[in-house]
């Protein structure tokens, strides 16, 4: 296996950068050919060692799909309990904090 050198990033761009709007920013990253080089070259460091058998890290879950659920959608009608509050109660419930 050949391990893929992974460039060294600028430390100081999120401070450049800090002042800028989002979209700035986002235009300004995009357009920088040394930060997507060095995140494309990452990705592919990554997908090698997984290819290799090492694990990545991540959730250790292994997806199910689920099957049909019933009745969805549909609303249940939610019973009254039977308790009965008094008007001082319902009064002091109900007033505006």
């Amino acid at each position: 296996m050949v391990p893929i050198v992974v460039p060294k990033g600028d430390p100081s761009l999120g401070e450049k950068l800090a002042h800028l709007p989002k979209e700035a920013r986002k235009q300004y990253k995009s357009s920088d050919a040394d930060r997507v080089a060095r995140r494309l070259a990452k990705k592919k460091a990554r997908i090698a060692l997984g290819n290799d058998g090492v694990k990545t890290l991540g959730k250790d879950r292994e997806r199910v799909r689920k099957g049909p659920t019933v009745n969805k959608g549909v609303q249940r009608k939610v019973e009254s309990k039977g308790r009965v509050r008094s008007d001082k109660s319902l009064a002091k419930r109900n007033a505006k904090k």
